[in-house]
């Protein structure tokens, strides 16, 4: 995690410093390694267990917000998790850099109720397109199980997509086939500090 209490204060990690989680108050241990990027680490087990592994990426978004509206802890009933990004409007943004199940895609909808999601692209070159779209060779039928808004980063691009996916059905009226496609659609496309900018000023979902 990015953020930890000391002494009452949201802190980066440092080295030798020690701090406690602002969702369980457990002890945190600062991890400033020559690899991973410096972070906070639960001395026992993390007590989210939506958490995963922080990345340059998930930290390189995180900084386009002020702290209070990073890694912000939110409780419904005896459930408590750590929301990585709020918007301007107060809606979550999840950032999502690896694959998850359709399940624990919908206990974060039903969790957070008003959200989104933004994907890093690591299959870009999987990407196949037409006239009224794309075909995502390959593609993760996991995602077309989201509800809520879905973005995808271009990192080397710059830019940053709002899409629509589908899984479509490949079998034939013979029956032969059985593989899904996933296809698919930009709703807008935007530069990525225009994002940035929408995501701290305007009206994410």
């Amino acid at each position: 995690m990015m953020f930890a209490l000391v002494d009452g204060q949201r802190r980066l990690a440092s080295p030798d410093m020690r701090a406690t989680c602002p969702s369980c108050n457990g002890e945190l241990v600062a991890k400033c390694g020559l690899i991973r990027i410096w972070h906070w680490a639960h001395a026992a087990n993390d007590c989210d267990p939506w958490a995963e592994p922080e990345s340059e990426w998930h930290l390189g978004w995180k900084k386009n917000v002020p702290d209070d509206r990073t890694e912000v802890v939110i409780t419904r009933g005896d459930v408590t998790h750590r929301a990585d990004i709020l918007a301007h409007n107060g809606a979550v943004l999840e950032l999502q850099a690896g694959s998850i199940s359709a399940e624990e895609i919908l206990a974060r909808e039903s969790f957070y109720k008003h959200m989104a999601w933004l994907y890093r692209v690591t299959w870009a070159d999987r990407l196949h397109y037409g006239k009224k779209g794309f075909w995502w060779k390959h593609g993760s039928i996991v995602q077309t199980s989201i509800t809520k808004p879905l973005f995808w980063e271009f990192e080397d691009e710059g830019i940053v997509q709002h899409v629509k996916l589908k899984c479509v059905d490949n079998t034939d009226s013979y029956g032969r086939g059985t593989s899904n496609r996933v296809l698919g659609y930009a709703i807008k496309t935007y530069e990525r500090g225009q994002f940035v900018n929408f995501l701290t000023r305007g009206t994410l979902t």
